[in-house]
């Protein structure tokens, strides 16, 4: 069984059975993912206007069908469906997705119900889990050009996610505040900063943990 994964916090990355796999157009793997991170198929007519906006119908079905004969040969591997109206993947489990396991494992952390949500293992380690996970922003550097709609989506995707991230650091660094583990507060209060260095509870926050850590002269220059 071939083994897919698509990496998109961070620099986007398709990985076939262990390995980087080099498709031979950009918008080849931008239709992957944005059928990948759909919950549906999408019609040939949206998904032509949304990578082809500058070309007519018959000229931007006409790229469609050359991106999706490109993806399939590059793939070696039958994900794909296509009809005359729609297209999507067969099933989105065989896909391995970095976002959607980011996702559930922020989700495990939000429905598991105990008496201290700052003093449960189990929830660090999701939290901790999917800090990992993300390697920076949606689809980070990654530009198709030409394609406003598929520029905002993205941009969207991005910010959506970013917060969650934010919310993720945030959790992590109360835990280990609540467990007087400065060190460890800091080096997560620090990327939650790094996020939006404008955003006034994060560094409030930053110094409050310098000030309990003993550093004081850090507190004064944050």
């Amino acid at each position: 069984m071939t083994d897919c994964k698509l990496y998109c916090l961070g620099r986007p990355i398709l990985e076939m059975n262990g390995k980087p796999a080099r498709l031979e157009m950009r918008k080849s793997l931008a239709l992957l993912i944005y059928l990948r991170m759909a919950d549906h198929d999408y019609s040939r007519e949206s998904l032509s206007a949304l990578f082809w906006p500058e070309f007519d119908q018959q000229h931007a079905q006409s790229n469609l069908r050359r991106t999706l004969s490109s993806l399939n040969k590059s793939l070696q591997v039958k994900l794909l469906e296509a009809d005359r109206d729609k297209i999507g993947l067969i099933d989105r489990s065989k896909v391995w997705l970095d976002v959607e396991c980011f996702q559930g494992l922020l989700s495990a952390t939000k429905n598991h119900t105990h008496a201290n949500e700052q003093s449960c293992p189990e929830c660090l380690r999701l939290l901790e889990e999917a800090v990992q996970l993300y390697r920076g922003d949606f689809l980070e550097g990654f530009n198709l050009g030409n394609c406003p709609e598929f520029d905002d989506w993205q941009f969207l995707q991005s910010e959506s996610i970013r917060t969650e991230f934010a919310w993720s650091l945030q959790k992590v660094a109360e835990w280990y505040k609540a467990q007087s583990n400065w060190d460890q507060a800091i080096t997560f209060v620090r990327r939650y900063v790094a996020l939006d260095r404008l955003h006034e509870p994060a560094q409030r926050f930053l110094i409050d943990l310098y000030k309990q850590a003993g550093q004081h002269n850090a507190a004064l220059r944050q």
